[in-house]
Parts: structure tokens; C-alpha cells; sequence
């Protein structure tokens, strides 16, 4: 009879015995590696189980176990960051798991490890992957997911384990909730027209504090730091972004590579700590810009010129010139050059000495700067305002421009600038101090350099590395020791001019009292003129030197007078004592002998007066005393009434001559004439 045919021999794969236990241990592993704090390697050995699992055990006869796999990958995804990837996951465990609904889930009693409870877990870490990425709908619809089951859990027959997880389940649950509603209630607060723009910038740094995977809020914060200049802020902020990024690049394997951010993207190794900004290699800058959403590519490049990476931006846009994907980086390719150029030339003027071009060539740069800042993405930069490290740079230099033309009050200005974009800038700091003491703010400049000396010593200033040596802080200590000593004279000479204005004022004060009563029961104090007479102090004080040559000139003329003498030939003799006598309040303010014109009641106002100075044909301050008398001669002899008998008005031209050479030569009266004009 015919054999019958023989059996087809067995495949080839893993025994049916054996592949449980191989998934067991791998499954092992990872739990061991995500315990040890390595979630990237467990979320690669997750993977490698649940490829075994389904290579080797029949899709009809997935279960449980599969979902825990699912489910344990996607807890390890939600721990880097990677929240796509770890929301997918727990929705295919929820495929796996069975729920309250179905033959698979209700002829099955409620445990730890499967089933409804399985699935409840799996729906809370799905809730709070949607939380993280700034979902609030799918975070609000797996929790309502959680919330069911749970309810219906409750009402059959579970263990007290079981209810103890169930309950921690809850309490999980209402926090990711609460989050819900903080996150809806920033979101809400952001969306309106703050015109704080630190308290903006607060809120979204709170709302990423609970979702710290969206890329919305990430765009939003770059805005708002854009709007306040605070570039260097930006670099740190999208470097962060870019190294959490890169840290789980190499855990999309398998099913997990439709979720990779960046594919074709080789892993870099090139990152540094956030705090790290100004060691940024042009490779690194370049892996960022990869790496950040499109969205903030613009701002990266920007933030990257505006620090002063300048090296560092040509070779991202030389990258992304590549993909040809952006129209907008041939503008910013031109104003990239433009600052490159001038900056060079500006440089170079200024080391041959050509200090006025090289102003001009710093001040294009700044306004092309500021020109092209309201053309930028969104309108997030104000014209005129960009700030960043190079245009402190900018404004120094132009200072150092201005202060070699002799244009000091300019050059504060600009360091002053400079010093507003960061206060840390060392040499603008000294720039500054150099324009006060030039300008005779020595209090001011005195202030400036002693911040630079205790910056220099701690080690806080910026942009000043390997630029202070010993022998600039040798020549700053000079210049403030210089400052220290003028400062010195300069209240000793205000002491003294304070010290003869008390003289005078008591001088004079003393006199009237003495003429105008006698006695010491007739004082300043009780003088009912004493009132009117302070108010025309200024005057008093003018002529207090005068005071007794004009009373004993007084009496001479009063006598001459009586005596029926001319009174004419004695008139412009005594013309400018009389008037002085006249005015100080004395018994004879009230006569009516001639030359006796003044009014006792009015100050004479100094500025209407000729000037002493000028009358004798002398610069203002003169104090060459040979040059004085020369003067005094050479008019003397132009106006003497003996040699100008027909001239009536030379008699007075001589006394004013003279009386402004009596001033000018008295070193007191000189100094309280020059104090007073």
C-alpha cells in the first residue's frame, strides 16, 4: 500500500517553550535599566521585547503581556521627553489590554497587572504625555477614559491592593486635571494684550513648567525675550531645547522611526550646558538650527549675529542655504555681510588714526542694524532698539571714536548705551569714567572707576577677557588717585570762597549796625531796615571793601560842601564812594549833594555793569598782574583829566579805570568779583 506522506518539518523560529522566557528577560532588563535612571537604553530593550513578542507569538494570541511591554515603553518615553512617541505607545497597550466593555474585558477579574486596571494606568499616562505636549482636549478626554474605568472597577469584587492603587489612580488623576485647568487659565491670560511684557514672560515660563514639550510656548517665550532684547536669553533657551532633543535621538528604532523629529539627521555630540553660550562651535550652532521647530530658525540666526557669533551665523546660514528651504535667509545673509564689512573697516580706520570715518562706518552699522530689525519675523524686533553683545560692542567703539575727537559729552552718551544693554561691560565702564573726568564730573567719574577696579578684582565683568593687564590697572589707580586730589583742592577752594563770603558778610553787616544806631542795644537783630537791607545783600557785599574809604570820603565832601567849596571838582572823585556810602543804609543815604545818584532801595545789577575786565581790555580771569598794570597804565594815561580838559566825561572814565584796577589787583576782591560775575 501507498506511505503516506511525510510530515513538513518544523519552522525554524524560536520554540514556543522558550520564547516566553526570552521576552521575560529582556523585559527584565529594561526594568533594571529604567530603575538605574537609563531610560533611553530601556526604551530600546522595551522595543527589542516587543519585537519578539510579536515575531514569535501569534497576533491572535496577544494579551496582557504585550500591553505591559507597550505600556512600560511608553512610561520611559514620557520620562525623556520624546511625548509623541510615548502617546502612541500606551494607545496600542490600550489596543491589548481589554477594558470593562467586551467579552475580553467583563469575564475577567480586575488585577494588577491587566485587564480594566491595565487599562486605566495606560489612559493616565496618555493624559499626562497630552499634558506635556500642551494638548489640553486629549488630556481632558484620556482622563475622562481614567474616571470611567475606575468607576466601574469600583463596583466589583477587587482586593485591597487593588483599591489602594485605584485610589492613588484618582489622586493622579485630579492633579493632572488641576494642571488642566492652570494650563487653560495661562493660556487664557497669554492671549490677552499684557503691557508688562516680564509679567508675560512669567506666565509662560509657569505654563512650561507644566508642559514642557510644546513648541507653542517655546515660540511664545522667544517672542517675548526678542521684544525685550534679551538675545543672549534665546541662545540658551533653544540650545536647551535642542540638547533635550538630542539626548533620545537614537531610541527611534523600528516601530518608532515615523516619530523621529529629525530623520536623516546623524546624532550629535556637540552640545554643551546651557550656561556654556559664548563656547557655541560653528557645528554646534549649526546641529541647533536643525534641531529647534522651523518656526524659530529666524530667531536662532538672529540671536546669533546680534551676540556677536558672527562666524557662527554665516556657517548656519551656509547649512541651510543647502536645503534651499528658507526665502528669508538671503536678506538676512545680506545684513550679515553688511555688519562683517563695516565692523572690519571701522577697526582699521581707527588703528591708522582716521578716527572720524571710523565713527561714520559705526554709526552705519548700528542704524543698518536697526533698520533691518523691523523686517524680522512676526515684527517681534522694534526698530531702533535691538540690543545684543555686538551692538554694546558698537557703541563702545564709537565712544572710543568720540573721545579721540575731543567729543566727550557725545562718547558718555554712547558708553552710557552700552552699559544699558549689559552693566557688566568693563570697558565701557572705563570708557565712561574717562568722559566724566574729562568733563570735570569728578564725583561721577570717581564712582565709575572704583566699579571697575572691584569688577576687575572679582572677576564679574564681561567682554573683558584677557583685555586687563597690570599695567592698565596701574594707569586706572593713577587716575583716580589724580581725581582724588583735584577733588581735594577743589573743596579747599570752596572753603575758602565760602570763608570770604562769611567775612564780607559780617563785615558788612557789623558796620551798618554800628552806623545806624550805635550801641548794642541797636543790633542786626532788632534793625527794622535789616530785612530790606539782606535782600540787597548782593551789592552790599560787592562793595564791602569799599566801606571805610567811602564813609571818611563822605565826610570830606559833606564838608567841602558846607564850607562853600565847589563841589563839582570833588564830584567824580568821590562818585563811586559816594554811590557805595549811599547804598549801604547810612545816615547820609538821604542827602541830596551831588554825584549822589543811586538808589538805596535797588541792587545794582552786575550784569548790565561794564565789565572790569573788559574796560581795562583783559580776557575774563585774568590773573597776570604785570599785564594788569600795563593795562591800567596805557588807559590812565588815555584818560586823565589833566591831558583831556576838554573832555567832560574822561574824569569818569579815569575812576572806572581805576577802580577796575583797584578790583582786579586786590587778590580778595578779584576773587569775589570773578564769583560773583
Amino acid at each position: 500500500p501507498a506511505q503516506p506522506p511525510a510530515p513538513p518539518p518544523p519552522p525554524k523560529h524560536v520554540s514556543r517553550s522558550r520564547c516566553p522566557d526570552a521576552i521575560q528577560n529582556l523585559k527584565m532588563r529594561a526594568n533594571r535599566e529604567y530603575a538605574s535612571g537609563d531610560f533611553a537604553a530601556a526604551c530600546i530593550t522595551y522595543t527589542e521585547a516587543i519585537r519578539t513578542y510579536r515575531a514569535v507569538v501569534p497576533e491572535d494570541q496577544w494579551n496582557d503581556q504585550l500591553a505591559i511591554l507597550y505600556g512600560n515603553r511608553g512610561a520611559a518615553l514620557l520620562t525623556i521627553g520624546a511625548l509623541t512617541a510615548a502617546h502612541d505607545s500606551c494607545r496600542r497597550g490600550v489596543r491589548h489590554a481589554g477594558g470593562m466593555s467586551g467579552a475580553a474585558g467583563m469575564d475577567r477579574t480586575p488585577n494588577d497587572d491587566g485587564g480594566p486596571v491595565l487599562a486605566a494606568k495606560l489612559w493616565l499616562r496618555m493624559a499626562r504625555a497630552s499634558l506635556k505636549s500642551g494638548d489640553t482636549g486629549g488630556a481632558s478626554k484620556a482622563l475622562q477614559e481614567v474616571f470611567g474605568l475606575i468607576t466601574q472597577i469600583k463596583k466589583m469584587a477587587v482586593s485591597p491592593t487593588t483599591l489602594k492603587l485605584l485610589d492613588q489612580m484618582l489622586l493622579n488623576a485630579r492633579k493632572i486635571v488641576a494642571d488642566v485647568d492652570l494650563l487653560l487659565e495661562y493660556e487664557r491670560q497669554s492671549s490677552f494684550k499684557i503691557p508688562e511684557s516680564y509679567t508675560k514672560l512669567r506666565i509662560i515660563e509657569e505654563s512650561l513648567n507644566i508642559a514642557p514639550g510644546c513648541e507653542k510656548l517655546y515660540e511664545k517665550k522667544v517672542f517675548v525675550l526678542s521684544f525685550l532684547n534679551r538675545w543672549e536669553d534665546i541662545l540658551r533657551c533653544l540650545q536647551k531645547y535642542a540638547i533635550d532633543i538630542s539626548m533620545y535621538e537614537n531610541i527611534y528604532v523600528d516601530d518608532l522611526k515615523p516619530f523621529n523629529p529629525h530623520p536623516g539627521i546623524p546624532q550629535s555630540k556637540l552640545f554643551l550646558s546651557p550656561n556654556e553660550i559664548n563656547a557655541i562651535s560653528c557645528k554646534a550652532a549649526t546641529d541647533i538650527a536643525t534641531r529647534i521647530p522651523f518656526s524659530l530658525t529666524h530667531a536662532f540666526l538672529r540671536a546669533l549675529r546680534l551676540e556677536e557669533k558672527l562666524k557662527e551665523a554665516n556657517h548656519v546660514i551656509i547649512s541651510l542655504f543647502v536645503d534651499g528651504k528658507h526665502a528669508w535667509l538671503r536678506s538676512e545673509n545680506k545684513v550679515l555681510d553688511s555688519t562683517i564689512n563695516y565692523k572690519s573697516n571701522a577697526a582699521a580706520l581707527y588703528k591708522r588714526g582716521d578716527y572720524g570715518t571710523a565713527h561714520r562706518n559705526f554709526t552705519k552699522c548700528l542704524e543698518m542694524d536697526m533698520d533691518s530689525s523691523a523686517s524680522q519675523t512676526k515684527n517681534s524686533f522694534s526698530p531702533g532698539d535691538a540690543g545684543g553683545r555686538i551692538h554694546a560692542v558698537l557703541f563702545c567703539n564709537r565712544a572710543a571714536c568720540l573721545m579721540q575727537l575731543g567729543r566727550f559729552a557725545e562718547a558718555l552718551k554712547d558708553c552710557t548705551s552700552a552699559l544699558k544693554i549689559n552693566d557688566r561691560y568693563l570697558k565701557a565702564l572705563l570708557r565712561r569714567a574717562r568722559c566724566y573726568a574729562s568733563l570735570n564730573m569728578n564725583e561721577k567719574a570717581l564712582k565709575d572707576f572704583k566699579s571697575w577696579m572691584h569688577s576687575t578684582t572679582a572677576g564679574a565683568g564681561v567682554y573683558s577677557s584677557g583685555e586687563i593687564s597690570e599695567e592698565n590697572i596701574r594707569m586706572v589707580e593713577n587716575e583716580i588717585e589724580t581725581i582724588v586730589e583735584a577733588e581735594i583742592r577743589a573743596k579747599q577752594e570752596q572753603r575758602q570762597k565760602n570763608k570770604i563770603y562769611e567775612e564780607y558778610r559780617n563785615d558788612n553787616i557789623f558796620n551798618r549796625d554800628k552806623k545806624s544806631g550805635g550801641g548794642a542795644k541797636h543790633t542786626r537783630f532788632n534793625d527794622p531796615g535789616y530785612q530790606r537791607r539782606n535782600e540787597n545783600f548782593n551789592y552790599y557785599e560787592w562793595q564791602s571793601r569799599q566801606s571805610k574809604s567811602n564813609f571818611h570820603s563822605d565826610k570830606a565832601r559833606r564838608r567841602n560842601v558846607n564850607c562853600g567849596a565847589n563841589p563839582s571838582n570833588s564830584s567824580t572823585r568821590f562818585n563811586s564812594g559816594s554811590s557805595a556810602r549811599s547804598g549801604a543804609g547810612s545816615a547820609y543815604s538821604g542827602s541830596n549833594y551831588s554825584g549822589s545818584t543811586h538808589n538805596p532801595h535797588v541792587s545794582p545789577n552786575l550784569e548790565k555793569t561794564i565789565c572790569h575786565y573788559k574796560l581795562l581790555g583783559l580776557d575774563f580771569g585774568c590773573d597776570n598782574v604785570s599785564k594788569i598794570k600795563k593795562s591800567y597804565h596805557k588807559l590812565a594815561l588815555k584818560y586823565h583829566p589833566d591831558k583831556n580838559k576838554d573832555d567832560k566825561d574822561a574824569g569818569a572814565k579815569f575812576q572806572k579805570v581805576r577802580e577796575a584796577y583797584e578790583i582786579l589787583t586786590d587778590p580778595k576782591q578779584k576773587e569775589l568779583y570773578d564769583y560773583r560775575r
